[in-house]
């Protein structure tokens, strides 16, 4: 009788840790997926990261490129400015000069038709 007690006890005692255990796998399979997919999430994250931190440094590098090429243009755009200052301070020095050559070539005109008139 009291061996039955005993083995009745465990018997429950193989029960309850069977069941336990049961409950332990379930819960290892569960925390198992939850792993996987957290694993799965976070290498998904870290390929979108590695693909928005090269678009930015494309981008970047497109920003870059920009902004030597408008330095470069700003100054080009200094030099044909101080370009266009000397031709306009040399032009009415050149406009003068016209009107004396014009006088000039008016006073030989003059001379050459009164060497033709004598």
């Amino acid at each position: 009788d009291e061996q039955a007690n005993q083995a009745a006890g465990i018997k429950a005692q193989l029960e309850k840790l069977g069941a336990a255990r049961e409950a332990q796998e379930k819960a290892s399979a569960e925390l198992k997926s939850r792993f996987d997919k957290l694993i799965s999430e976070r290498d998904e994250q870290r390929k979108l990261a590695e693909t928005r931190l090269q678009q930015s440094n494309k981008e970047k590098l497109r920003a870059d490129n920009f902004q030597a090429e408008l330095e470069q243009k700003r100054a080009d755009l200094e030099r044909l400015e101080q370009q266009l200052a000397e031709l306009n301070r040399r032009l009415p020095k050149l406009d003068d000069e016209f009107v004396k050559v014009e006088a000039q070539i008016e006073l030989i005109k003059d001379i050459l038709i009164r060497e033709k008139a004598f």
